[in-house]
């Protein structure tokens, strides 16, 4: 979670915004991003619902204003969608299988996910078999009830730590929109915690 000095509402809804010039971080007030704890604490309490998080994290990346496009190799939306209904049915008879179950996450490129073909951000993974079984991370992330929105974009097989990738494009750094590179954020602008 991302504890600073904010001071008002950034224009890009759902994204985080540092402006390096003042030393400030700008962040949407309705889309603030919270920790897993507090998505399960509001989804326990009835303050959320699954499908509500799950429509809004759709409804982010496939916002065009945002990185959605190139940060996502393949968004699963219909299964997504009934994976999140579903959680929200058996949350209400009291039958949830984890703390996550009902969180929106992505599957980075990397891990197998059965009937898709992992790609690990390669074109000449294309046409490879689809994966038979789900990795271990990602079955057990289904059995513990998170709600898997799709694969998310990767540097071509791992190698290096730029992140970016000529096949499906460079998502830009949240945190520094305008070069899409990773920068290192002031101390006194924020801090994690």
């Amino acid at each position: 979670r991302l504890v600073g000095a904010f001071k008002k509402a950034s224009p890009l809804a759902g994204h985080f915004l540092l402006d390096n010039s003042k030393s400030t971080c700008f962040w949407s007030v309705e889309a603030a991003m919270k920790s897993l704890p507090e998505l399960s604490h509001d989804l326990a309490l009835g303050i959320t619902t699954s499908e509500k998080l799950t429509r809004a994290c759709l409804e982010n990346i496939a916002n065009p204003v945002g990185e959605g496009a190139r940060a996502f190799i393949k968004v699963w939306t219909n299964s997504a969608l009934a994976t999140a209904r579903a959680s929200d049915v058996a949350r209400a008879m009291g039958q949830l299988p984890s703390a996550i179950a009902g969180i929106p996450i992505s599957i980075k490129d990397l891990f197998d996910v059965k009937g898709e073909v992992t790609s690990a951000g390669s074109k000449i993974l294309a046409d490879a078999p689809p994966a038979t079984s789900d990795a271990i991370a990602v079955a057990r992330l289904r059995a513990a009830g998170a709600v898997i929105l799709g694969r998310t974009n990767m540097t071509e097989f791992a190698y290096g730590a730029h992140g970016m990738n000529a096949h499906y494009g460079t998502p830009a750094n949240p945190w520094d929109r305008g070069t899409g590179t990773f920068r290192v954020v002031p101390l006194r602008a924020a801090r994690l915690v």
